[in-house]
């Protein structure tokens, strides 16, 4: 998943974001390597977005988006943000703090400052970037000069790719904070609260999105050759078992030579051939 950071800039980043040309706001963060193993999935879970605490009356108001189910497995975040001025142009800011729990902010942890402070309206026109599938979302477009109004994103699913840039899992707590300037005013102030999970590899979820990700053909043709392996591997457990006895009763033939043997060997491996014929073959 290349939109890293999903959520965050899906609604907000998306509204204030910046760098040159193509590149990426996070582009500055490296993935992190997963511990137990490429096959170990983790999700991404979003607890809110919207103002920063006290911040109510800057110049731009997001109030705490819509964070719904969207089916079984995913869920989707919609909202609103209300310009009360015209914005030309701003300058963007973000900063990340780990938090060992985001219901008690106060002890968060700084994890990365400043990591981006360039022209928002630059960013706003790039393209291949993560976040240009939400800055589509938005009613009317993202762009600069903002005008005094109200700017509606839909709802939009959110995407687990912010998880591999995020070190640890389950108690691990993330806050991403973003502000715009004008100069030294400030003009907005986002934040963002989120944790990472370690999904469970018995998770029944990860086998619903695989069965949607498959077609009905694949999962018939799957279905028939298992069926099938198990009938053949069945039917020949059967023969290895009826068999074993008249196996014995023959090396033990080569080895004792006499015509009683020989006798009683002849009718057992009769009587054993006629039991398998009868358990094998139906009858008529």
């Amino acid at each position: 998943m290349v939109k890293w950071l999903g959520l965050v800039f899906l609604c907000v980043v998306t509204i204030f974001t910046s760098l040159n040309a193509a590149q990426d706001v996070f582009s500055i963060l490296k993935p992190v390597g997963n511990p137990l193993g490429s096959g170990i999935r983790k999700k991404l879970y979003v607890t809110r977005v919207g103002q920063c605490a006290g911040k109510k009356n800057l110049p731009v108001y997001v109030p705490d988006m819509r964070i719904a189910a969207y089916n079984r497995t995913n869920y989707a975040v919609s909202g609103e943000a209300y310009f009360r001025e015209d914005i030309p142009s701003y300058r963007l800011s973000v900063a990340i703090k780990q938090c060992d729990d985001i219901r008690a902010t106060i002890n968060c942890r700084p994890f990365l400052s400043n990591i981006v402070n360039t022209d928002g309206c630059a960013l706003l026109q790039a393209t291949g970037t993560m976040y240009n599938e939400y800055l589509k979302k938005f009613r009317p477009p993202l762009r600069c000069p903002f005008w005094n109004g109200t700017y509606v994103m839909e709802p939009t699913l959110v995407d687990d790719g912010l998880v591999k840039y995020l070190p640890g899992s389950g108690s691990t707590y993330w806050e991403v904070r973003m502000t715009g300037r004008v100069k030294e005013r400030l003009m907005y102030c986002i934040v963002m609260q989120l944790n990472n999970h370690l999904a469970n590899m018995f998770d029944m979820t990860i086998l619903s999105e695989w069965l949607q990700s498959v077609d009905a053909i694949s999962v018939v043709f799957f279905a028939c050759g298992v069926t099938l392996f198990y009938l053949v591997m069945n039917m020949a457990l059967r023969i290895i078992a009826l068999l074993f006895w008249p196996t014995v009763v023959i090396i033990g033939l080569l080895f004792f030579r006499s015509e009683s043997f020989a006798a009683l060997v002849t009718e057992t491996v009769k009587r054993v051939s006629e039991t398998a014929l009868r358990e094998i073959l139906p009858v008529q």
